[in-house]
C-alpha cells in the first residue's frame, strides 16, 4: 500500500496552465481583399457580389446606385478600421482621441449610422444632403482602397494636375497629406 508521500505527487512538478491568445476584430469577412485589384470599378463590383450573390451583380437592372453606394461605404469603413483602429474606438466610447493621433487637429466624429470618421467641427446641418462637403470622410492614403480610390478619380478627370484631383475628392473625402499621395501616384502611374 502506497503511503501518503508516494500517493500525492511532487507540488513542484505542478506547474499552472495559462492561456495566451490573440483576438481581432474582423469587421466584414465577406469583404474582398483590396490587394487583388486594380481599379475601384472592379473592386466594389466584387464586394457587390460577395454580399449580394452573383445575381445581384450579374443583373444591373435590380442593382440600384444605393446597392453600390453601400458597397463602397463598407470598403471606406473597412478602410478607415484598419487605419484608425484606436481613434475609432475612442470615439465610440466618447471619449476623446490620443493627444498623438494624427486625427487630433481635424476633430473627427464617428457617424454610428455609416460606421465612418468625418471631419469635425462646428457646423452639423440636421438633414443636409451635401453634408459629405462640410464634413468629408476621412482616409488614410497608404491603404489599398484608398490608392484605388485616388486612381480612379486621377483617371476619370483625365490626369490633370494633382491640386485638381484633390480638389475633385475633397468634395467627399479629406485624404491625409493627400496632394503628397496624388503626387506619388501620378508619378507612377503609367496611362
Amino acid at each position: 500500500m502506497p503511503t501518503a508521500a508516494e500517493a500525492e505527487p511532487d507540488s513542484v512538478e505542478l506547474r499552472k496552465s495559462t492561456l495566451v491568445g490573440i483576438t481581432s476584430e474582423v469587421q466584414n469577412p465577406d469583404l474582398p481583399d483590396p490587394t487583388q485589384f486594380h481599379t475601384w470599378k472592379d473592386l466594389v463590383h466584387t464586394t457587390v457580389t460577395s454580399l449580394h450573390g452573383a445575381a445581384a451583380s450579374s443583373d444591373c437592372q435590380t442593382t440600384d446606385a444605393a446597392t453600390y453606394i453601400s458597397a463602397e461605404k463598407l470598403l471606406l469603413a473597412q478602410a478607415q478600421q484598419d487605419s484608425f483602429p484606436g481613434e475609432i474606438k475612442a470615439l465610440k466610447a466618447s471619449r476623446p482621441i490620443p493627444a498623438d493621433s494624427r486625427l487630433v487637429t481635424l476633430s473627427p466624429e464617428y457617424d454610428e449610422a455609416t460606421r465612418l470618421l468625418h471631419v469635425g467641427g462646428r457646423l452639423r446641418p440636421a438633414e443636409d444632403p451635401e453634408a459629405d462637403a462640410i464634413h468629408p470622410i476621412i482616409l488614410d492614403p497608404v491603404h489599398q482602397i484608398i490608392k484605388l480610390l485616388i486612381q480612379e478619380f486621377d483617371h476619370k478627370l483625365l490626369h490633370p494636375g494633382p491640386e485638381r484631383v484633390l480638389a475633385e475628392m475633397q468634395r467627399q473625402y479629406w485624404v491625409l497629406r493627400g496632394q503628397e499621395a496624388i503626387r506619388r501616384h501620378q508619378h507612377s502611374c503609367r496611362e
